[in-house]
C-alpha cells in the first residue's frame, strides 16, 4: 500500500516538472514601427529534446491604445523567404488586448497555443493591427545577438514589415541587420509518450488503491 502511494507521488512530481511553465526573455525594445499593421518575423527552435507548447507573449506596442488586435502566424521550417506569402502561414487567431504602456513597458497577450516540435524550427509572424510595434535591432548596444536561448527554447532574430505580409521590410534574414522580438515568450514542455504512459499507470494504481 505504501509503495503504491510512493509511486504516485514520485511520478506525479516528475510530470509536474515536465509541464512547468517557462519564460524566454527576448530583446529590449529600442525602436519599432509606428504604422498600423506592423509586425516582426522570427524563428523558434526547440533545442532541449522536448516538444514545446507556446502559450503567450509579453510585447511592446509603439504607442498605448485599447482594443489592440494581436495575431500570431506560424509556419514549419522558418520565416525566411515567406514574409510576403500569406498562403504559406497558419493563422493562429487574433486576440484583442489593452496595450497600456507603449514602449515604456510590456503588455501580455494570451495567444492561442501552438507547438514547436523537438529539434524543429517554427517561423513566427507576430502582427499588431494598430498602434505599431516595438522591437530590438542589431544596431542597439543592448541587442542580445541573433540567437537567444535558455537551453530549451531558442529565439532567432529576423526582420520586420510595416504592413501585413507587405509594406517596407526592415532587416535581412540570416545575415543581418536584424530585427528581434522584444518581450517574453511563455511556453511549457509537452510530456513525452513515456510520461503519459506513467500517468496512465498512476491512474490505474489510484483506482486500485480506492477499490482496496
Amino acid at each position: 500500500m505504501k509503495t503504491c502511494r510512493a509511486v504516485i507521488v514520485v511520478v506525479g512530481l516528475g510530470l509536474a516538472n515536465a509541464v512547468h511553465a517557462q519564460v524566454l526573455q527576448g530583446h529590449p525594445a529600442g525602436t519599432g514601427i509606428a504604422s498600423d499593421g506592423a509586425g516582426v518575423f522570427f524563428n523558434l527552435r526547440s533545442i532541449g529534446g522536448h516538444d514545446l507548447s507556446i502559450t503567450g507573449f509579453d510585447f511592446y506596442t509603439w504607442t498605448p491604445g485599447t482594443g489592440v488586435e494581436v495575431t500570431v502566424y506560424t509556419r514549419p521550417g522558418g520565416f525566411a523567404g515567406f514574409t510576403t506569402s500569406p498562403g504559406a502561414w497558419t493563422d493562429r487567431g487574433a486576440t484583442t488586448v489593452a496595450a497600456t504602456t507603449g514602449l515604456a513597458g510590456m503588455d501580455f497577450v494570451d495567444t492561442p497555443d501552438f507547438v514547436v516540435r523537438a529539434g524543429g524550427v517554427t517561423g513566427v509572424y507576430f502582427h499588431i493591427g494598430t498602434n505599431g510595434i516595438g522591437y530590438g535591432t542589431s544596431a542597439q548596444s543592448s541587442f542580445r545577438g541573433r540567437f537567444i536561448d535558455d537551453g530549451r527554447l531558442q529565439l532567432e532574430a529576423g526582420v520586420s514589415r510595416s504592413a501585413l505580409f507587405g509594406g517596407a521590410q526592415y532587416g535581412v534574414a540570416g545575415t543581418g541587420p536584424f530585427r528581434g522580438f522584444s518581450g517574453n515568450i511563455y511556453y511549457a514542455a509537452i510530456p513525452a509518450p513515456a510520461s503519459l504512459w506513467f500517468l496512465g499507470l498512476v491512474g490505474m494504481a489510484t483506482m486500485w488503491h480506492r477499490r482496496r
